[in-house]
């Protein structure tokens, strides 16, 4: 068993995909932290000595990987893959197609207003036709390792 030494340590990291109505492809990270996880792989001892030495642990590196529990998602954040490439009417049409839900669009900020957060809704994000592609998992912060199953 591989568990985070620290609350909120825990992570599932989603790699999405769309495609803007100019044909230009769009990348989304959505990671999200857990008060707690837990998850199981096969592992060498050499592997062992090694996880037991890093701060940041990718599960999926290892074999035979499978997520046993994460727990009570706690934060997340929402990050455009390369978003320095794309125009600023390129940008709109992305966060619409994060945010938008139930025919409210979702509208930038005038230049010099703080923006905040818009709210955001998974099944929404879904419907607005994202398709998921990958899922990383993690720990930040170090780990232990248990043999129990």
């Amino acid at each position: 068993m591989i568990e985070a030494t620290n609350k909120k340590s825990s992570y599932e990291k989603e790699e999405w995909h769309h495609t803007l109505k100019n044909g230009a492809k769009v990348t989304v990270h959505i990671t999200t932290f857990y008060r707690w996880g837990a998850f199981t792989a096969m592992l060498s001892k050499n592997e062992v000595k090694e996880i037991k030495k890093l701060d940041h642990v990718i599960i999926n590196n290892y074999d035979e990987f499978e997520l046993d529990e994460l727990t009570d998602g706690d934060s997340y954040t929402i990050e455009i893959e390369e978003e320095n490439i794309y125009t600023k009417k390129e940008l709109v049409e992305i966060n619409h197609l994060i945010y938008s839900y139930n025919g409210v669009d979702y509208t930038s900020c005038e230049e010099g207003e703080e923006e905040e957060e818009p709210e955001f809704d998974i099944c929404e994000f879904e419907e607005n036709g994202w398709e998921s592609y990958d899922c990383e998992y993690g720990i930040v912060g170090g780990c232990h390792i248990t043999d129990d199953p």
